[in-house]
């Protein structure tokens, strides 16, 4: 199966591009790591994939509407 042909196929099934699809996933998984609150921005952005933090930042904000910190500070999950 070619790449392109993939690309059709998956974008028809899904709705979205298997790129976009990527980027989502690693966004949710930045998210979850975010809320947990022990790894830092730079860490997180290596362990969901990114090739650095800054590139990591942008799509975030891209995405999400805000930076990573602001998401960290905004859904903190607390652990007694």
């Amino acid at each position: 199966m070619s790449e392109v042909y993939f690309r059709k196929l998956f974008t028809k099934h899904f709705g979205i591009s298997p790129k976009q699809f990527i980027i989502d996933v690693r966004i949710q998984k930045a998210k979850q790591l975010l809320a947990e609150g022990a790894l830092s921005i730079y860490v997180i952005s290596e362990k969901c994939g990114f090739s650095n933090a800054y590139h990591f930042c942008r799509l975030f904000k891209q995405h999400m509407g805000i930076t990573p910190s602001e998401y960290r500070k905004a859904n903190l999950i607390y652990e007694i």
